[in-house]
């Protein structure tokens, strides 16, 4: 090989060498690691269901710190509410939380992610109509 040909070669490789690591793929965390942390609610979302039908669709901003809530790894957490704490147990399935509430029935939640926000949520039926859903979401952003 020349040596012109060696001057070339050689800043290409470093430099195409140097890229290849700089981007490399980064192992995408599990939901289980991403849920940890403390999330502020944005809004809440309700659907309302009549016999399976789609009846309303509600969205609800809420100002800052209106409802908070704290996911700490070992599965403890504190939930915000207007000034007002809960402390809480919680487990988790890879797709659901379970609450866990002193003295109160436990509570089960759906969660994902949606880009950077952490999205739970859970149906209701109306006690006294069984034909009445209700949906409701929580979206939450990460403040620590």
């Amino acid at each position: 090989m020349s040596i012109m040909k060696k001057m070339i070669f050689t800043p290409v490789f470093i430099v195409t060498l140097a890229l290849l690591l700089l981007t490399s793929c980064e192992k995408e965390k599990p939901l289980s690691e991403l849920i940890i942390g403390k999330w502020e609610v944005e809004y809440v979302t309700q659907v309302i269901y009549e016999n399976n039908v789609l009846k309303a669709e509600y969205k609800d901003y809420l100002s800052e710190n209106k409802i908070t809530m704290q996911l700490v790894t070992g599965g403890t957490g504190i939930y915000s509410e207007s000034n007002d704490d809960y402390l809480f147990s919680w487990t988790f399935d890879g797709t659901s939380i379970t609450i866990l509430k002193l003295s109160q029935d436990s509570l089960v939640w759906n969660l994902e992610m949606d880009g950077d926000k952490l999205v739970w949520s859970y149906n209701a039926t109306d006690s006294n109509n069984t034909t009445v859903t209700y949906e409701y979401f929580f979206t939450a952003k990460r403040v620590s």
